[in-house]
């Protein structure tokens, strides 16, 4: 038996309470689409599980549990759909289309002449060989204090993307001495001097007790994106001027990578280790739909980037050396 399109709408809109639209409303609209996409997803999931149940000893148990995953999943879905709605209030019904791409591929610099005949953006340099470490401690899944350290470095390496051409930065996680997560990401200036967030590469590792040798494996690639590709979109990762007040889009690929900041001051106090000012500082907002209530903090210094990343939880990820090709 065929279901047919709008039975298919019905039935996800029966798992949960979609938000009321109106014409022409295309964030709103978009929100609700993968509400519903989630609330199948987490039907998916649980007949997957209840397959593996009837193999199991506890048959009834490991259904109950497989039902009470499902149904928490469902109250996250609604959780996220308030949370876009609030994004959509803010941001507005339009389509999310930015200009970027082949079309407008002129409106960007080549990223080889940033820091010699192009200026760079104050808050986000991407000269060739620059370089910034950050570290923060953090305990581990043995609850033991270990040292996590980020090192990110503008590399000689350029990527063309959707037919703008895009510096490639390489963001390298560590833990003590083991590699964690290693990122390409894809980065273009425009004419005026904003950075865009064109896509990244993502690679997550984690290593097997007993394994000889114990090297690092390839877990996991989530989070991964490419503006052109599959639907996603490039956002702006740091506006040349940023304005008080303004929320915008780092990036769209729903479901996958939606972060998105909000300039909360651009005469802000901070401390790092490698660097220290009073009133200069930019503050930015960081936080995601897929994520309701998680917020971040970002702070960036004129001339240097980015110098301290406070999680919602408090951790702070701050810069303890850099250096800028001048």
């Amino acid at each position: 038996m065929k279901i047919g399109l709008a039975a298919v709408v019905l039935m996800a809109a029966s798992l949960g309470s979609d938000i009321t639209v109106a014409a022409g409303d295309a964030c709103l609209a978009t929100a609700n689409a993968m509400a519903r996409a989630c609330r199948f997803e987490a039907v998916d999931d649980y007949h997957k599980s209840t397959a593996f149940c009837e193999n199991e000893e506890d048959v009834r148990g490991c259904i109950d549990a497989a039902a009470s995953a499902r149904n928490e999943t469902f109250a996250e879905c609604e959780e996220v759909l308030s949370e876009r709605g609030n994004v959509c209030r803010t941001l507005g019904p339009a389509k999310y289309d930015p200009p970027f791409g082949e079309d407008h591929a002129r409106q960007f610099v080549d990223p080889r002449a940033i820091g010699r005949t192009v200026q760079p953006n104050p808050y986000m340099p991407l000269i060739q060989g620059a370089h910034w470490v950050y570290q923060k401690p953090v305990v581990d899944e043995d609850g033991e204090r270990v040292m996590e350290t980020v090192t990110v470095t503008v590399t000689n390496r350029t990527k063309l993307i959707d037919g703008v051409r895009c510096r490639v930065v390489r963001d390298v996680v560590m833990v003590d001495d083991e590699l964690v997560e290693d990122t390409d990401d894809w980065l273009a200036q425009d004419r005026s001097g904003n950075v865009w967030y064109c896509g990244e590469e993502v690679k997550d590792y984690e290593y097997t007790e007993g394994d000889r040798p114990e090297l690092p494996e390839l877990v996991s690639r989530d989070g991964s994106f490419k503006a052109g590709q599959g639907g996603a979109k490039a956002g702006i990762l740091m506006f040349a001027a940023p304005q008080v007040g303004v929320t915008y889009r780092e990036e769209a690929d729903w479901g996958n990578a939606e972060d998105l900041s909000e300039v909360i001051s651009t005469t802000a106090s901070a401390r790092a280790r490698a660097v220290s000012c009073q009133g200069t500082y930019l503050k930015l907002r960081a936080f995601t739909p897929v994520e309701p209530g998680i917020n971040g903090y970002k702070f960036y210094a004129p001339g240097i980037g980015s110098i301290l990343e406070i999680s919602h939880s408090g951790e702070r990820l701050e810069l303890v050396r850099y250096s800028i090709p001048r």
